[in-house]
């Protein structure tokens, strides 16, 4: 369970940065959007960068005991992020074998 709190934590966090730049847009001045603007992309790369890891996570097995529960939730974040989930498993358990 504390694997799906963090997931929700980091998509609540990510939309909430999106809530917050668009009131932000509506409400600020112009030159107030020039550090509005940097902000966001900090905060929101910062969360995104989490759910990739979970979903990285979610590839070697550590996000649930369930591989079916990692594989659907990794292929879900990925695809959100537009990173692949799949191929990254291919490339990555090839490289294993090889060692």
């Amino acid at each position: 369970m504390t694997s799906f709190y963090h997931l929700f934590e980091d998509i609540a966090l990510v939309a909430g940065s999106v809530g917050l730049i668009l009131l932000a847009q509506q409400h600020l001045p112009g030159w107030a959007m020039l550090l509005a603007w940097p902000t966001y992309w900090f905060y929101t790369g910062l969360f995104g960068t989490g759910l990739w890891v979970l979903a990285h996570e979610c590839g070697h097995g550590g996000f649930t005991a369930s591989q079916a529960v990692n594989d659907a939730v990794g292929f879900i974040v990925h695809s959100f992020l537009l990173t692949p989930y799949y191929s990254c498993l291919l490339y990555t358990s090839d490289a294993a074998d090889d060692s």
